[in-house]
């Protein structure tokens, strides 16, 4: 609970701190109505349609509870500062495209290195709670905002619009993005308005009258209608490179640009000197070297 009011205090809103927390909303305002019953009821936020601020006395909660976090970090480091073995639990979460591609193949060279480890996987497209779920480490397109977390950079991937080479010999490359209106867009679920492409953050503006036709939440099943010539979509290089070098896809750029996106692996910043986690961060990067 006061991780959640910490996280209200630094965004200034109880739906950044939600999004900072990959929680909800409701979540967070439950979190504080029972940190103030826990408080014998007293307020600690007072709220307004559009701002909040703290009370006199639980701004000097909140100093108090950051020392203490703090001083706990620093004694959990203490403590991981001595774990130099390589066995117990390892729990990962990575994308799964990313993951079964290049991670599991460093995973199980991993293990194979270090038998004495147990692995725990889950393969999740959406944003984690590290703090709050059981994960040591998780693989993601977007660095984690969450306090007390590392962030180390794995490798960055381009952003490519493909199709498979059949679908460009029935259908035609379009030149630029208007000629879009005359194919078959396959775009990620989660964009809302229709007139973007979106991955992970990243968005490529429609020309008006075009619209994808097929949505799905999982780019493991964007890759395989792609595959499967059923249309154009935008896809991480990591994805695609051996349908490229086989000739089974086509890319094209008419004439855009489209930002890159950084592969990250996040951790607690108390595993920072964790053998376990240090170790497979280095297998992950020695996959990732695409």
């Amino acid at each position: 609970m006061v991780e959640t009011l910490i996280a209200v205090v630094e965004t200034g809103s109880f739906s950044l701190a939600a999004k900072q927390l990959g929680i909800s909303q409701s979540t967070v305002s439950r979190r504080i109505a029972a940190l103030e019953k826990k408080l014998k009821g007293k307020p600690i936020i007072k709220r307004g349609s559009r701002w909040l601020e703290l009370t006199e006395r639980a701004q000097q909660y909140v100093v108090q509870i950051k020392n203490i976090l703090a001083q706990l970090d620093s004694a959990e480091a203490i403590l991981n500062s001595h774990d130099d073995k390589l066995e117990g639990l390892l729990r990962i979460s990575m994308l799964p495209g990313l993951g079964g591609k290049y991670l599991v193949p460093a995973l199980a060279e991993l293990h194979t290195e270090y038998p004495k480890l147990i692995l725990k996987m889950q393969f999740v497209d959406e944003t984690v709670d590290i703090k709050g779920d059981p994960y040591d480490i998780a693989v993601r397109l977007t660095p984690s905002q969450q306090a007390g977390m590392e962030c180390l950079k794995l490798h960055t991937c381009k952003l490519q619009m493909c199709a498979s080479s059949q679908y460009c010999e029935k259908h035609g490359i379009p030149a630029n993005v208007k000629e879009l209106k005359n194919h078959t867009l396959i775009a990620h679920a989660a964009q809302a308005d229709q007139k973007t492409i979106k991955i992970s953050g990243k968005r490529l503006q429609l020309a008006k009258g075009v619209k994808p036709s097929i949505f799905t939440d999982d780019f493991r099943t964007i890759y395989q209608m792609v595959g499967l010539h059923a249309g154009i979509s935008l896809l991480p290089d990591y994805l695609i490179k051996e349908d490229l070098a086989s000739g089974r896809m086509k890319t094209f750029d008419m004439g855009i640009r489209i930002d890159p996106l950084t592969i990250y692996a996040c951790y607690r910043r108390d595993l920072k000197d964790s053998a376990k986690v240090r170790v497979t961060l280095k297998y992950f990067k020695k996959a990732l070297q695409l």
